[in-house]
């Protein structure tokens, strides 16, 4: 490669590479490095000349990039080093800025044994500056995520939508009847919502959403449950393999979790405080039910809870149509 094109000349066409390169000797020490890595590194190429790289650079001892180099002058196998994998590994910087934060730029890195080039040239470092790309893949992977809650959450509270809430309850019910478990449901009202935001504002009101979506998660079994905002001041929880005397103690703990709260609610014709109504159902899907039975079972006791005066948990049986207070 020399004698074809002149060391000199070769290091002119190096020096115009947007990309790093340093030549090393048999010894591991730089017999080049072009205009690129002098200026994101603030070291010349004379005064990285004939020095040990893993000396001039000491983030690279004991790395996978030294190994890289071994295996490339010894065994003269080429390597790649990701970022995604092996980091920024050495202290290179796209601006003055960006050397004073220590916000390195993200490297991919190439080491490959040289063949046919100069005699003492043994290896060739070649580093990639992949900082705009990893910076693009972590925001379109941000705007994914964003996108997936978007249409999985409610904005409001955090919890799930009741889009997700009808996708999961499906999804469980096909469960439940191949497994022949239970699937128990409960819908939980706030009792007066809408006098509450007209006597103390949309905020407040929201906040209170938010505060009820909270208190509520903490029920929520990870991985087997899931709350999810039915309607504007209505939640749902599907709660796979409960039974009927599980359901009916959990919705009246519930209940009286709200009620201990004892957040102030003038508005209120049933207590001096924010309360809830509490509808809720379990059954054994077969081959002759369907979701809308638990659907319906579990409004049905909503509807009851209500008419017997608010504040109160009630379980209703699909099976024999009776209802029963929880306690």
């Amino acid at each position: 490669m020399s004698e074809q094109l002149g060391i000199g000349s070769l290091h002119t066409v190096l020096d115009t590479l947007e990309v790093g390169i340093v030549i090393l000797d048999t010894h591991a020490c730089v017999l080049h490095s072009n205009r690129w890595l002098a200026r994101r590194s603030g070291l010349t190429a004379e005064m990285l000349a004939g020095r040990p790289f893993v000396e001039t650079f000491p983030a690279a001892q004991g790395s996978r990039l030294e190994q890289a180099i071994e295996h490339a002058i010894r065994d003269r196998l080429p390597s790649l080093l990701s970022p995604a994998l092996h980091g920024a590994l050495l202290p290179l910087f796209q601006t003055p800025q960006d050397r004073d934060r220590e916000r390195r730029m993200q490297q991919m890195i190439h080491v490959m044994p040289l063949r046919d080039a100069d005699p003492k040239a043994a290896c060739l470092i070649q580093i990639s500056d992949m900082t705009a790309n990893i910076s693009r893949e972590r925001l379109l992977r941000q705007q994914t995520e964003t996108l997936r809650r978007t249409t999985t959450q409610d904005a409001l509270t955090g919890v799930a939508n009741r889009r997700q809430f009808d996708e999961t309850l499906a999804a469980d019910f096909l469960k439940a009847q191949r497994n022949r478990q239970p699937l128990g449901l409960m819908i939980i009202d706030i009792d007066h919502f809408s006098a509450y935001n007209s006597h103390y504002g949309r905020d407040q009101g929201d906040a209170r959403l938010t505060e009820l979506a909270g208190l509520l998660k903490d029920a929520v079994r990870p991985g087997l449950d899931l709350l999810a905002r039915y309607g504007g001041e209505e939640f749902a929880l599907i709660l796979p393999e409960l039974s009927e005397a599980e359901i009916s103690h959990l919705a009246e703990t519930l209940r009286l979790r709200v009620a201990t709260q004892a957040i102030a609610n003038a508005a209120s014709k049933i207590a001096p405080h924010l309360t809830v109504s509490i509808g809720c159902a379990v059954m054994q899907p077969d081959g002759e039910t369907d979701i809308h039975t638990l659907l319906s079972s579990a409004d049905v006791a909503l509807y009851q809870a209500k008419h017997d005066g608010r504040n109160r948990a009630i379980y209703f049986s699909p099976d024999d149509g009776s209802f029963k207070r929880c306690d």
